[in-house]
């Protein structure tokens, strides 16, 4: 089962480097706002995989079709969700569809 959405994900350094990074941005360190996002969608990529079933699930995950900075066209799959079940591809398409942990803005 697999949907495309418009990487085992190691959780732990994401959580690390945005909680890392967040605590300095409190003590008033400069941190780059694309730094500080793409933290925080990597958060939010990773729960959707956790919801596909991995890293448990042999064969589930996502696979990336675009990084920070490539173009993308108006119905272009930014990722594909793969789970083994129908059910944990059903709860990972709901948060995906909620927050998929990417913001597409304009080509400037």
């Amino acid at each position: 089962n697999s949907v495309d959405f418009y990487k085992p994900v190691y959780d732990w350094l994401d959580a690390y480097v945005a909680d890392f990074l967040s605590r300095a941005r409190a003590q008033g360190f400069a941190v780059p706002d694309t730094a500080f996002r793409m933290a925080i969608d990597n958060l939010r990529i990773a729960r959707v995989a956790r919801m596909a079933g991995a890293p448990q699930v042999r064969g589930a995950g996502i696979d990336l079709f675009k990084k920070l900075g490539d173009n993308v066209a108006a119905g272009e799959p930014l990722y594909r969700v793969h789970a083994r079940f129908e059910a944990d591809l059903r709860f990972a398409r709901q948060l995906a569809e909620v927050d998929g942990g990417y913001q597409v803005a304009p080509h400037e």
